[in-house]
C-alpha cells in the first residue's frame, strides 16, 4: 500500500522529511536487502536513485519481483 512508509519513520523525522522522499528511501531499502544479490542494486545505482537521476522506484521494484517470479 502506498501510504505506509511512514510507518518507518520516526514521528519527531516526520516534519523534516518529505513524504516522497521517504518513500524512495523504503523502495531503495526493499530493492538492497533482496536474499539474491543479483537482485540488489550495485552502488552506482544506490547513488543515482539517491541523486534522483533514476525516478521512477516502483517501476523498478514491480520489474524486479517480475524478474524473480522467473528465476
Amino acid at each position: 500500500k502506498d501510504d505506509r512508509a511512514w510507518e518507518f519513520i520516526d514521528p519527531i523525522l516526520q516534519c523534516e522529511i518529505s513524504y516522497s522522499i521517504t518513500k524512495r528511501y523504503v523502495y531503495l531499502a526493499i530493492l538492497c536487502v533482496q536474499e539474491k544479490a543479483v537482485y540488489r542494486p550495485t552502488i552506482s545505482k544506490v547513488i543515482s536513485i539517491l541523486t534522483h537521476e533514476i525516478v521512477n522506484l516502483p517501476l523498478l521494484i514491480s520489474m524486479l519481483f517480475k524478474l524473480k517470479k522467473f528465476s
